[in-house]
């Protein structure tokens, strides 16, 4: 019988990349046995099993994006490196000391004092204060007693002073348009009171608290005053004062007071014979009130008493409301008026006296 030696053909290689067969190697030997086998008593290993499509891909190592990620560390961490080279070598080495108290100085002043510590100033900016007057300095940077360095720089902040804002004229505005004025300048509208008031018209403002023009802080209150019109007054009675005493107590009340005057036989010359409104009437301060005086009793044109006899002569004056005056000599043997005064014609006040002479 003849002996035949087989060898195996090669495993194939597995072509998948996400899983590795191991496939044992065998040959036939010439007493039949495996070169490679497992000891005696042991059982044969098992090839890994690859794993199902279903579990997934495994990862794939990318050389290339390995090799970009590490250029990149490499280049952030010689940055690093460098960046805190430069600031150990202008700052981490430097020495510093302690900032002097500049703030309440003058700019001269305060250049003077970081002068001598080797420091210069900078002006960065002025702001409004209270406590600290202008052109002194009213804050520092760093501020005092905090480290600076050797041959630094101070950075100051210069006073401009009390930030004060003027009242504004609001007088003759509505309290609407005063009320706008008064925010716009920075201030804040406050209560609203009214008053009368004969030169404003009603619905107007009158007058401020705190005053036109007057410099206050920022926010501050401002209190308006608006106009009710006139005062109401109720008028008194002037009738049968002198027109000059009229007048006084009328316009002393605001009012306008004109005057008119006429003839009367009841009301003396130059006395009220009557006002209009009347008496007690209420009115507006500003309102006109009229008065009329006397001109005292209405002018009498004097008749002609010459050759009349004296009584008939004394009946015409009483007739026409004058009164006679009568001249006599000691003998009147014709009782007739041979002259009179004033003559005939004359315009005299009714009431007023004629003389006349008897013969």
């Amino acid at each position: 019988m003849r002996r035949v030696r087989t060898t195996l053909p090669p495993a194939r290689p597995f072509t998948d990349s996400r899983a590795t067969l191991v496939v044992d190697s065998t040959a036939a030997a010439g007493s039949g046995r495996r070169k490679n086998g497992p000891p005696p008593g042991q059982g044969r290993k098992q090839a890994p099993v690859p794993p199902s499509r279903a579990s997934g891909p495994l990862p794939v190592a990318h050389p290339r994006r390995r090799r970009r990620l590490t250029i990149t560390a490499l280049i952030a961490l010689t940055v690093a490196v460098a960046a805190f080279g430069g600031w150990y070598l202008a700052v981490g080495q430097a020495s510093f000391i302690a900032a002097p108290t500049v703030v309440g100085l003058t700019q001269s002043e305060a250049e003077q004092v970081l002068a001598s510590a080797g420091l210069t100033l900078t002006v960065t900016d002025t702001a409004f204060s209270e406590d600290v007057a202008a052109e002194l300095i009213v804050s520092s940077d760093p501020a005092p007693g905090f480290d600076v360095r050797e041959g630094g720089s101070v950075d100051v902040v210069l006073s401009r002073g009390p930030e004060r804002f003027a009242v504004p004229d609001v007088r003759g505005l509505s309290a609407a348009d005063a009320a706008a004025e008064i925010t716009g300048a920075g201030l804040t509208v406050g209560a609203s009171k009214q008053s009368f008031d004969d030169t404003v018209a009603a619905g107007k403002v009158t007058e401020t608290d705190p005053a036109i023009g007057a410099e206050v802080k920022r926010d501050t209150t401002v209190d308006i005053v608006v106009s009710k019109g006139a005062k109401p007054v109720p008028l008194p009675d002037v009738v049968g004062r002198k027109a000059g005493a009229a007048k006084r107590i009328l316009s002393g009340l605001g009012l306008d007071v004109s005057a008119d005057s006429k003839f009367s036989e009841a009301v003396a010359k130059g006395e009220v014979i009557s006002m209009s409104p009347k008496a007690g009437t209420v009115v507006s301060s500003g309102s006109r009130v009229s008065i009329v005086t006397s001109k005292g009793p209405p002018p009498v044109t004097v008749p002609n008493l010459i050759d009349s006899p004296k009584s008939r002569a004394i009946s015409d004056l009483k007739r026409l409301g004058l009164k006679a005056r009568v001249l006599e000599a000691e003998a009147t043997p014709l009782d007739r008026v041979y002259s009179q005064d004033p003559p005939a014609g004359t315009q005299i006040p009714k009431g007023s006296a004629v003389t006349i002479r008897i013969i």
